[in-house]
């Protein structure tokens, strides 16, 4: 009798195993420290609630994946292909490869214009097309320069530029490296604001970076947009960067799925396990 129980609750640990991918370094720039803290205390929580989590690489995805139930800092094209394959086969992804994908500037931009978040002004150059400078330079005399596919994963991938004239070397730059598709935003004067949150849980947290910020922001107002934005990628764990300026006004800058959470980690890491859970149960992958 001893072993027909020790067989089934052996079975029923097997059922609840989670897997939580490791973001590669890369795709981590200063950030390594903080991203692996995150997933780890993720895994602690969700092994509080009696589900045991096993920890790959992102470049470690192949062979036999047991787990019914994936969690994913993963960013690079292979693994977030590779996840999508798993998602298929039936395992729950949080967040989803396509939310992943979403939040490449290419994407994310027209989705968030689509529903209204307000963003800086904004426009793709396609530098396979010429070295044309754009006409996006605002009052303010700066514009942002960002590669368009993934965040920056070295220094040189968003830059500021002041100076029209300096725009077509900073382009031919990103151009040398073969990053043809760029984003260039209009500067927003105003405070830096970085928000965390996780979807479909209260949590949402939010603090002013520098420490010699002077604006004021409406908490319900800067949630409100952060949701928004959350929704249209179909995140379910993200954070972004938000200007206020000085009339009040929250224009979201980025948008970033599954940050380190670098403020507020441990206050997080409970509600991310819960919303894995509530996505397992509600696909139906777990009691």
């Amino acid at each position: 009798m001893n072993r027909i129980l020790s067989i089934r609750s052996l079975s029923n640990m097997a059922d609840r195993l989670c897997l939580g991918v490791r973001r590669h370094p890369m795709y981590s720039p200063g950030h390594v420290e903080g991203d692996t803290r995150i997933l780890q205390q993720t895994a602690e929580a969700l092994r509080r609630r009696g589900y045991p989590v096993e920890i790959r690489d992102e470049t470690d995805l192949g062979g036999d994946i047991p787990a019914r139930v994936i969690f994913t800092m993963a960013q690079s094209p292979e693994g977030v292909r590779r996840l999508g394959v798993l998602q298929r086969q039936g395992r729950v992804v949080v967040n989803s490869p396509e939310s992943i994908r979403n939040c490449r500037r290419t994407r994310m931009i027209p989705l968030l214009q689509a529903v209204g978040v307000p963003l800086p002004r904004s426009r793709f150059v396609d530098l396979r097309s010429g070295l044309r400078r754009p006409a996006v330079f605002p009052e303010s005399g700066r514009v942002w320069v960002k590669r368009g596919d993934v965040h920056a994963t070295e220094p040189g991938d968003v830059v500021a530029v002041d100076d029209e004239r300096d725009l077509t070397l900073v382009l031919e730059r990103f151009r040398q490296r073969g990053l043809y598709r760029v984003l260039i935003q209009a500067h927003v004067v105003g405070d830096l604001v970085k928000f965390y949150a996780v979807r479909g849980t209260p949590f949402f947290f939010w603090h002013f970076p520098a420490s010699e910020a002077q604006g004021r922001v409406d908490p319900a107002v800067l949630r409100h947009w952060a949701t928004r934005a959350a929704e249209a990628l179909g995140l379910d764990v993200y954070g972004g960067d938000a200007i206020v300026t000085p009339d009040g006004s929250v224009v979201i800058i980025d948008v970033n799925d599954w940050p380190s959470f670098g403020p507020c980690a441990e206050e997080a890491a409970p509600y991310i396990a819960d919303r894995i859970l509530q996505r397992a149960r509600a696909a139906g992958v777990i009691g």
